[in-house]
This record gives structure tokens, sequence and C-alpha cells, in this order.
């Protein structure tokens, strides 16, 4: 747990590749750390390597399915130009409740 609050406080902080060694001690300790996953997967996305962070996207989803993830990785499919895909998932997460329903909204508008 430890880990995945470090690596969540760097990701604030804009550290994302230290955030990223932070999340490969907890996912080392715990290959099913949902969280760590996750968060990785986010400091990848903001380094710009958004096919690596669509991977984490989808090992954290298999693990524990929940509407932020499906947001995080549509972002990244958007950056990718896969609008279609990414389309799919902004509109499942509004489906699934997220919390970041103005976000989403502003992301679909411009697909």
């Amino acid at each position: 747990m430890v880990w995945n609050n470090k690596s969540f406080a760097l990701n604030n902080l804009s550290k994302f590749s230290e955030a990223i060694e932070c999340c490969d001690i907890a996912i080392s300790i715990n290959p099913k750390n949902h969280l760590a996953l996750k968060n990785k997967g986010f400091a990848l996305h903001k380094l710009q390597k958004y096919q690596n962070a669509i991977d984490f996207y989808d090992q954290a989803s298999s693990i524990f399915p929940n509407p932020q993830i499906l947001k995080l990785k549509a972002d990244s499919l958007s950056q990718l130009g896969i609008k279609s895909e990414a389309k799919i998932l902004y509109m499942a997460a509004l489906q699934q409740g997220s919390t970041e329903k103005d976000q989403i909204v502003k992301q679909l508008s411009k697909i």
C-alpha cells in the first residue's frame, strides 16, 4: 500500500518516472495490485507512452474493472487516434457511473 500511495503522490507531482519505479516495486510484491497497474498506466500516459499505458490499464481492468480505468484507457486510445474505440469506452465509463462525467463529455465532444 505504501508504494501505491507514493506512486500516486509522485504522479500528482508530475514525477512520472519516479512513480513508475514505485509501481514496479508494488507490482513485484503483488502482480495483481490493480492500483499499482493503474498508476503505472497513468504515468506512462503522461510520458506519452500510450500503448504501454493501455497494456497496464488492461491488466488493471482484468483484476478490478471500474469506470475510472475505462476512462483512462479511452484517453490513451484517443491520443493514439483510435477514436471509435475511445468513444465506446467513454460511453461505458458513463454508463458505469463514472465520477468524471464532465471530463468524459468534454472528450466525447472532441471525437
